[in-house]
């Protein structure tokens, strides 16, 4: 497990000096890449998005401290689930809005939501800090579309926490403060 996250740590560390730091289409891609080989078998023939702060990875180099995996059926999400545990991820709990599991030999924390979105935008909208407003389509084995916010460009060239203007209102707003601070510490 220690060796497999010096592993993990150093290859993000390549990438991020290889992309700059920054947010972009390519980078995005790459990581969601990297990622995803590492926890899920080759070719997996599931629709899913990647999505939300595993992405600062790529700003600050560190490896993410979860995976958040949005499913688009009830049916891609029972193969997402088999195909995880397949491939070395422990079950740990279920929650109200997810599925937690651990992969093995990586120490990724893969959080599987229980709500199902159409598309990448759709699930953006659940994000309240603009630097988690990035996300990657998964479809019959390779990332299929990206996309990254505006804000999220912006936040990530400034070094700055912002709340998504979507989420201005919402009910969480006190979770999201916290968020900002732990974001903050982080960046």
């Amino acid at each position: 497990f220690f060796l497999a996250s010096c592993f993990m740590a150093d290859a993000l560390s390549r990438l991020h000096q290889s992309l700059g730091g920054d947010l972009t289409t390519q980078s995005v891609t790459q990581l969601s890449e990297s990622l995803l080989g590492i926890v899920l078998p080759r070719g997996f023939k599931g629709r899913f998005f990647l999505a939300g702060g595993c992405f600062k990875s790529i700003i600050h180099g560190l490896p993410p401290k979860d995976l958040d995996l949005w499913p688009a059926t009830k049916i891609d999400r029972a193969m997402l689930l088999e195909a995880l545990q397949a491939q070395g991820s422990d079950w740990l709990k279920d929650t109200l809005f997810n599925s937690v599991l651990r992969h093995d030999s990586s120490g990724l924390v893969i959080e599987v939501t229980t709500k199902c979105f159409a598309s990448t935008l759709d699930v953006l909208t659940e994000f309240d800090l603009d630097l988690c407003c990035v996300g990657a389509e998964y479809a019959d084995g390779s990332i299929r579309s990206v996309h990254v916010s505006p804000g999220a460009v912006e936040g990530a060239a400034l070094r700055e926490i912002t709340v998504a203007s979507h989420f201005m209102e919402h009910e969480f707003n006190l979770v999201t403060l916290q968020r900002i601070d732990r974001y903050a510490e982080e960046l």
